[in-house]
């Protein structure tokens, strides 16, 4: 019995404790809000406590999910587990079962799947598995069975296929394969034969396609492949026959196209490529023909073309070419790409083409490094980019982008410094017919009309801006989503000049007036149309279409006579400003006409109105 006094231990084992379920219960302490038990248990050296009592608590216990559902229960004696234990699916159906003696499994141990099917039986004593143990699928066919004799497969192992037909089949001697291991396609034809000793392959190992037709044989010592090794293609032509020594290549090997041609042949020393290769192409023209030392190609090789017609040379030095050209060829007999080399570095242009022909990649080097032109080209030969490199550093980058039809919509340019970070950025934009629309320098727009869109795809546009030297000069549109216009007028040296425009988003005219060097700056707060800069007589209306004032303006003040009107056409106000200050007589109505307020603003700027309403001054807005 513990001596010590529960209260007295420490305030960690109050606020936590740990369960896992089914072999590893008491191995880890868990955090009371995520763990619950009936009764509530602590644990001090992975022996169970009712709290704030002494002695080992012996009875049932259930353990909760944080949602209050039994996820398994068993039974404790002196604080360990001991007797039968199961666990739970959260639907509530058995998940496992067995019995515990001592901590350890015992007995038969089931486990279940969600749909009540079995899912596997073993037989334990001392917590280790001894006797069968079967397991099945989700559909009740069984899949394994294998003995177990101090937790260590032993006897005979097989496996089978949902379809109920035989996977594979294996004796096991003391946990290892041993014996003879045989293994089935799901059609029930046979796959592989291996002779295993004691976990290691040994013997000759065949296998075959499914068809029945031989596919492989090698032979193994202790693990090692040794002797012939043999492949072969489903319609039973050699694919590749050679010799291994101690798991290494060793030896003649030789190596075939299911045409029965020779695909390449050569020779190894201890997996090392040595001595006088070739390779052939699936028609029995030769590919290639040269020499290797530990792996690495040397001396001189050549390289043909698959028609025959037209052949390179490369001078090799410890797998590095030194002088020559690097050419590979299309099956068509087509070049596919050429490299010159001399002194063992890339020299002059690199080129690659399309099957078709045309040109794909041109890259100049001098001295392993880029320097020069490189150009790009789509298969239908359009230029793609174009960049210049200075000792291996890009310096310039074009890149085109095309219409449909073929002529040039855009390019983007870039400049780089030498730490290849981009100090200019140039995007040009034309019409189909050629002619120059847009360009922008480093994001800013330099000359031409550029297009923003609420949806390109849809063509549903947004505003179009003039651009001349980078400023908006010129024509500016913008719409609201609906496709309606929603601002019509002109711009010069980037500030608003000329007569504008503004609508509702039903298409109705909201306002019309001018502008002069106005920034687009102090935007009215009813009708985000700006102030600054407005000039002479401005007109507004009320969505309906309805007049809703006159207003004129002086340097962007409102200066002259204002009136304004409610949607029923009755007058709302008459009044005079000087430079942005009331003066004069004022007038202002109700809906229905009858008089609201009527007074004037003094030499000081104060209004004296005739009748007492309040706010003395009405409330009113404009454009």
């Amino acid at each position: 019995m513990i001596k010590k006094n529960m209260n007295s231990l420490p305030t960690i084992f109050k606020i936590i404790f740990a369960l896992s379920i089914f072999g590893s219960l008491f191995s880890k302490q868990i955090q009371l809000q995520r763990v619950k038990t009936i009764p509530n248990i602590i644990f001090n050296n992975n022996v169970a406590y009712k709290v704030d009592e002494e002695t080992p608590y012996t009875g049932k216990i259930s353990i909760l999910t944080k949602d209050g559902v039994i996820k398994s229960e068993g039974l404790l004696r002196d604080g360990i587990k001991s007797g039968l234990w199961k666990e739970f699916f959260s639907s509530g159906q058995i998940k496992s079962k067995g019995i515990y003696r001592n901590d350890m499994k015992t007995g038969v141990w089931a486990d279940w799947y969600n749909n009540d099917q079995k899912q596997s039986q073993a037989i334990y004593r001392n917590g280790q598995k001894n006797g069968k143990e079967i397991t099945w699928y989700k559909s009740g066919i069984k899949k394994t069975e294998i003995n177990y004799k101090s937790n260590k497969k032993e006897g005979l192992y097989r496996f089978w296929y949902e379809n109920g037909k035989k996977k594979n089949e294996c004796s096991y001697l003391n946990g290892f394969k041993n014996g003879k291991l045989t293994e089935w396609y799901e059609s029930g034809e046979i796959y592989k034969e291996q002779n295993f000793a004691l976990g290691k392959e040994h013997g000759l190992m065949f296998s075959w396609y499914e068809s029945g037709s031989k596919k492989e044989q090698q032979y193994f010592t202790k693990g090692l492949i040794n002797g012939v090794h043999l492949e072969w293609f489903e319609n039973g032509q050699k694919k590749i026959e050679g010799n291994y020594i101690n798991d290494k290549y060793d030896g003649f090997w030789q190596q075939w196209f299911s045409n029965g041609q020779k695909y390449m042949e050569g020779k190894y020393d201890e997996d090392m490529l040595v001595g006088s290769w070739n390779q052939w192409y699936k028609n029995g023209n030769k590919y290639s023909s040269g020499f290797y030392e530990d792996s690495k190609q040397v001396k001189n090789w050549i390289y043909f073309s698959p028609n025959g017609s037209d052949s390179s040379k490369m001078l090799y030095a410890d797998g590095n070419p030194i002088l020559g050209s690097n050419v590979e060829w299309y099956a068509g007999g087509e070049k596919e790409s050429e490299i010159n080399y001399k002194n063992g570095q890339i020299t002059g242009p690199v080129t690659y083409w399309y099957e078709n022909g045309n040109k794909k990649l041109v890259q100049n080097y001098t001295n392993n490094l880029l320097n020069g032109s490189t150009v790009k080209w789509s298969e239908k030969g359009k230029k793609k980019s174009k960049q210049n490199y200075i000792d291996g550093r890009l310096k310039i980058e074009k890149r085109y982008v095309y219409y449909l039809e073929g002529q040039i919509d855009s390019t983007l340019e870039f400049k780089y410094d030498n730490s290849n970070n981009i100090v200019n950025k140039i995007i040009t934009k034309w019409s189909q017919s050629g002619k120059l629309l847009s360009k922008l320098n480093n994001g800013s727009i330099w000359k031409g009309e550029v297009i923003n869109w609420w949806d390109e795809d849809l063509k549903i546009k947004k505003q179009l801006v003039t651009y001349v030297d980078g400023k908006k000069t010129g024509r500016f549109k913008s719409w609201f989503k609906n496709k309606k216009i929603s601002s019509d007028g002109y711009y010069k040296n980037d500030l608003m000049n000329g007569n504008w425009k503004f609508y509702y988003r039903n298409g109705q005219i909201k306002a019309e007036g001018e502008f002069i060097d106005g920034d687009g700056k102090n935007k009215n707060k009813s009708t985000n149309i700006p102030t600054n800069g407005r000039s002479g007589k401005w007109a507004s209306w009320h969505e309906d279409g309805s007049k809703w004032s006159n207003l004129s303006f002086l340097n962007g003040k409102k200066h002259g006579l204002q009136k304004n009107w409610y949607e029923n056409g009755q007058q709302e106000l008459v009044g005079e400003y000087n430079k942005d200050n009331p003066v004069n007589k004022w007038s202002w109505w109700y809906f229905d006409g009858a008089p609201m307020q009527e007074g004037k603003y003094n030499r000081d700027g104060n209004f004296q109105g005739l009748y007492f309403i309040n706010p003395q001054v009405p409330n009113f807005s404009y454009p």
